[in-house]
């Protein structure tokens, strides 16, 4: 009778702890997200390979009126961003998609690109480079509703979990709207 109580309460001792294990997921820091942002990255692309070809927007015009009248395509993604007195947009090619070109509007000319590493997954990490293929900022996304963005220098732009986004003190310096996030 003494093993039989034994082996219920050892059960039972040992149950929450094997059903905490399966729920539990990965926990990242400030630090551990900037390591993971800054491993193995290029500080400098090759503006012959990425940015020349694409100074300016070959779709200009379409995707601008696109963007205006809330017009897809079937080849490409845009995003049109605004700020006081900025106006710019991206386009991302299906063909391409780890590349997004940002370019100001009206005037159709490169300020930056995005490349994209480990898309369809967890951590994803984007580097941001200007026209002149100097790295600008590094974010990663650990999950859907959760990234980090740092300058290039690793000093903390943003963190934004769900919509709120806070600086390195924790006061909250934006918002912004997850919309139909996969998780």
């Amino acid at each position: 009778m003494k093993k039989i109580i034994l082996a219920v309460l050892f059960v039972l001792l040992v149950m929450p702890v094997g059903a905490q294990t399966l729920n539990c997921g990965v926990e990242y820091t400030t630090e551990s997200v900037r390591q993971i942002a800054f491993d193995g990255i290029a500080y400098k692309i090759n503006k012959d390979e990425y940015i020349n070809p694409n100074m300016s927007d070959p779709n200009s015009t379409m995707n601008q009126y696109a963007l205006k009248n809330g017009i897809t395509f079937p080849d490409r993604e845009l995003q049109e961003f605004k700020a006081k007195g900025f106006k710019a947009y991206s386009v991302t090619y299906k063909a391409s998609p780890y590349y997004s070109f940002i370019y100001l509007s009206p005037i159709n000319s490169l300020i930056f690109i995005d490349i994209t590493e480990n898309k369809n997954s967890f951590p994803c990490k984007t580097l941001k480079y200007d026209y002149k293929g100097n790295l600008y900022s590094v974010w990663v996304n650990v999950d859907y509703r959760d990234n980090y963005g740092y300058d290039k220098n690793g000093n903390l732009i943003s963190h934004c979990k769900d919509d709120l986004c806070y600086n390195n003190s924790g006061k909250v310096v934006g918002a912004r709207r997850v919309i139909n996030p996969s998780d």
